[in-house]
């Protein structure tokens, strides 16, 4: 599954939890900014094939095409979440910022 595809699906759960259009927009744009950062830089577009390494290029990315240090987190803490869920419903077979962002436990609630 491309991450293009697990972001539809995830898109599909917010609206079903009846979460703000608001927050609806900020994942769809931190989930579109990496599907762009991804194509550019030719990495892998498959959810299962992306690394740690590669999910930190992009926030490092982020942080050098302008957005504040907050920023940055707040786009890694929706990426968390994206991959936490994913994995939970069994899209993919690991969170690949697990260990790097959330210690390996999983953050999401519902």
């Amino acid at each position: 599954m491309t991450v293009n595809e697990l972001w539809q699906q995830y898109h599909f759960q917010l609206r079903v939890r009846r979460r703000p259009l608001s927050t609806q927009r900020y994942y769809q744009t931190g989930a579109l900014g990496l599907v762009e950062f991804l194509k550019v830089r030719q990495l892998p577009l498959e959810a299962n094939a992306l690394t740690v390494a590669h999910l930190r290029e992009h926030l490092v990315w982020l942080e050098e095409y302008g957005l504040k240090l907050g920023g940055v987190h707040a786009r890694g803490r929706a990426l968390n979440a994206l991959f936490n869920w994913a994995h939970l419903e069994e899209f993919i077979e690991r969170n690949p910022l697990g260990m790097y962002w959330g210690g390996g436990q999983s953050a999401y609630t519902t």
